[in-house]
């Protein structure tokens, strides 16, 4: 099924470079000027909002059509936001992108050079012009002291004003729009930070937003009730909130190439929608503080999924995040493979219906493995409501607290298998079980002697045959040390098998069991068919047969 999704959306953007009528290319400059036509390299306009205006056909504009490129100048920085309601279509996207040879475009949301204007008749409160007033949504100044809104509400303009306390902040939509402050003394504003809910943000089909260099926003690229769109080859930073985040029902879009870093929530968030594929994205740096701001996003995981159905996550690197790589709720036949993580919270927190999780590789250093500490739900991760969860060929490396936790109140239906779960601390639980998992040919190991064990239903088993006995779990399961190639593994490759290891040809296989559809891929973290030998190998990688020998033909 996501074999077809790939496709699907490859054939998608395949056809969609293929030109079918007269596309229209507008460009943007820091140097240019709104009184250009805009429609030339040599006479671009400066303001990005002339997209949104373009976009939403306010003053008579003409909407931009199918097949158009919104460009900006390569090397250039813009501090402004950038909004596109105008819709492409499968065979002809909207594509926001770049122009000329540099640096790719800067965006910075957070408003850093605006002109502060004291008010009269009020002290120390002074107004900035803003073209989208609104969107701001949160207001700091230089020492990170966040600034508390205050609305206009039926007020006059005196009256509210003279309500501004030390550290308020509000808006009016008056012409020009207007933002005002009370700074703490009194004294003119210090450089402040209004930070835009997003520096791009996309609400219609078929748009490609491409090679941007995005700093310093709430949330980096925001997409709503998008369908068929491309979010590719981009560079998001120093996010208050999410990198990007796609919300709001979108459907089949692609996530590619992009590297985020440093948010202070999920980086890469997808909410509800479904047959979304994100692929090929570094990610890294989740954290509670962002631009020397305190910022409470409680959920700073690598990527998010929730109450979506059928996406992809695949061949993402993922490291140095609060809490897991990867943190699901309520998802529906969603499927994470093949990604590397490391230094992190946590591997994977599943929760929902119909998931597979596999060939993933979770080099935790310190963190927890698979389920629990979700934050909606800690007893309900992995759990489904019904059908079957399906974890398979993983490895969770140097995690401590546990390697797996199933929920206290989970139902029947999560599958275990030929996973790879080593702890190099004594007081780290291999597994914290309950009833409704079903777990068999995994591999556990503790390198630092012997392990504090395995628990069924609350009850601790120090070993693993004492374990078996009481669950009736594991029946082929494994204690050994997994060799794998590297004594010390820090990279993917170094949690390859060695040639003796005791997971070679140990695993299940899971297309003879019936757990995996006939159709489905059946391959390890590198792409090898499954099996090689006469039977998988247990962990992320399947050890290639050899060659045949090479028949000499005999002298004549």
């Amino acid at each position: 099924m996501k074999l077809d999704l790939r496709i699907a959306i490859t054939a998608l953007w395949l056809i969609a470079q293929i030109p079918l009528t007269s596309a229209a290319t507008y460009y943007f400059s820091s140097s240019g000027n709104d009184t250009n036509s805009g429609t030339s390299a040599a006479a671009p306009w400066r303001s990005l909002s002339q997209i949104y205006f373009k976009s939403a056909g306010i003053g008579g504009r003409t909407p931009f059509q199918p097949g158009d490129s919104i460009l900006l100048r390569a090397g250039d920085t813009f501090e402004q936001t950038i909004s596109c309601f105008s819709a492409g279509t499968s065979n002809e996207p909207i594509t926001i992108g770049r122009y000329g040879a540099g640096a790719n475009p800067i965006i910075h949301a957070d408003n850093p050079s605006v002109t502060w204007l004291a008010v009269s008749n009020h002290t120390g409160v002074y107004s900035a012009t803003s073209a989208f007033p609104s969107t701001i949504v949160r207001v700091y100044d230089t020492n990170g002291t966040q600034y508390t809104r205050l609305d206009k509400g039926a007020d006059t303009l005196d009256v509210w004003l003279g309500k501004f306390q030390t550290n308020n902040w509000g808006f009016t939509f008056d012409t020009p729009s207007l933002i005002y402050i009370r700074t703490p003394d009194d004294s003119p504003p210090p450089q402040m930070r209004l930070f835009q809910y997003s520096a791009v943000g996309i609400a219609a089909d078929y748009l490609v937003v491409e090679n941007l260099d995005i700093r310093r926003s709430y949330c980096g690229i925001v997409a709503n009730s998008a369908r068929g769109f491309v979010i590719r080859s981009n560079s998001i930073q120093d996010t208050l909130s999410m990198g990007i985040f796609c919300g709001r029902h979108c459907s089949y879009g692609e996530i590619a190439g992009n590297v985020i870093t440093r948010g202070g929530w999920t980086l890469l968030y997808f909410q509800t929608g479904g047959n979304n594929w994100a692929h090929h994205n570094t990610i890294s740096y989740s954290s509670a503080t962002v631009l020397g701001i305190a910022v409470n996003g409680k959920e700073r995981c690598g990527i998010g999924l929730e109450r979506g159905t059928n996406n992809l996550v695949e061949h993402n690197t993922i490291s140095h995040v609060d809490m897991s790589c990867v943190d699901y709720w309520l998802e529906v036949s969603t499927t994470v493979r093949f990604n590397y993580g490391f230094h992190a919270g946590g591997a994977a927190y599943p929760h929902g219906t119909g998931l597979q999780v596999h060939h993933n590789i979770f080099n935790v250093d310190g963190g927890r493995g698979f389920g629990g500490a979700h934050s909606h739900d800690p007893t309900k991760s992995p759990a489904p409501d019904a059908g079957i969860n399906l974890i398979y060929n993983n490895v969770v490396y140097n995690f401590v607290n546990y390697g797996i936790y199933s929920g206290t109140n989970a139902s029947s239906g999560i599958q275990f298998r030929n996973n790879i779960l080593v702890t190099a601390s004594t007081n780290a639980a291999l597994a914290l079980l309950h009833d409704g998992m079903n777990a068999e040919q995994n591999l556990y190991f503790c390198t630092a002697g012997s392990p504090k064990g395995w628990y069924w239903n609350n009850t601790k088993y120090p070993t693993l045959a004492a374990f078996q006995a009481a669950s009736g779990q594991e029946a082929h399961a494994l204690y050994a040390d997994p060799q794998f190639v590297s004594d010390n593994p820090v990279t993917a490759a170094d949690f390859k098998l060695r040639s003796t290891s005791p997971g070679i040809n140990a695993g299940q296989d899971l297309k003879a069991a019936g757990l995996i559809p006939p159709s489905q891929e059946y391959k390890d973290y590198r792409g090898t068919l499954i099996p090689q030998g006469f039977r998988p190998e247990i962990g992320a990688y399947e050890i290639p047969a050899p060659d045949p020998p090479t028949k000499v033909r005999p002298t004549e």
